[in-house]
């Protein structure tokens, strides 16, 4: 008898990661502050990268009446310095996050000054070390190439590949 109600039901519970659900449960809230993209605050860094997000925060973005686009977002530095930088960096930032999203979702950048939200910092972990003798050999490898842009590349690669053979066994 359960089988049947299970044959018959449409919808299959499933467990879902809370990540994936985040995006759905918070864009109603984020929406009333001017985040219809819910990405440029959890993705922030990944959109305009680390350096400027750690002293550039979004506020929220508005747009013109009936329009979800060439909006303003508003952002907060931690001071001058990063204002003032933030003020030359301008038309890469608009083209980053515009390239992100797929279409010109900002237009312009309105710089606030104060204090920035309290991040959550991940636990920092140890980088694996590769030993002597798997790093000589590396180099022995790479030794006969000239190019030195692509001797500092294949050895880069060469030691991740060892890192990834020493975690992975």
């Amino acid at each position: 008898m359960i089988e049947n109600k299970l044959e018959k039901s449409k919808h299959i519970k499933r467990v879902t990661a809370i990540g994936k659900l985040a995006g759905k449960i918070a864009a109603p809230v984020l929406g009333k502050r001017g985040f219809a993209e819910v990405d440029i605050l959890t993705k922030w860094e990944e959109i305009v990268g680390a350096e400027l997000a750690a002293h550039i925060s979004p506020v929220k973005i508005s747009f013109q009446k009936n329009k979800k686009d060439n909006g303003t977002l508003h952002v907060r530095t931690a001071g001058s310095a990063y204002a003032t930088e933030l003020q030359h960096k301008t038309p890469r930032v608009i083209e980053r996050i515009n390239t992100y999203f797929g279409y010109q979702a900002v237009k312009f950048l309105k710089i606030q000054q104060g204090s920035l939200p309290k991040k959550q910092y991940k636990k920092q972990v140890a980088k694996p070390v590769v030993d002597k003798k798997e790093a000589a050999n590396i180099e022995r490898v790479v030794s006969d190439i000239d190019n030195d842009s692509l001797k500092k590349a294949l050895t880069e690669l060469g030691l991740a590949v060892a890192i990834n053979k020493k975690t992975s066994t």
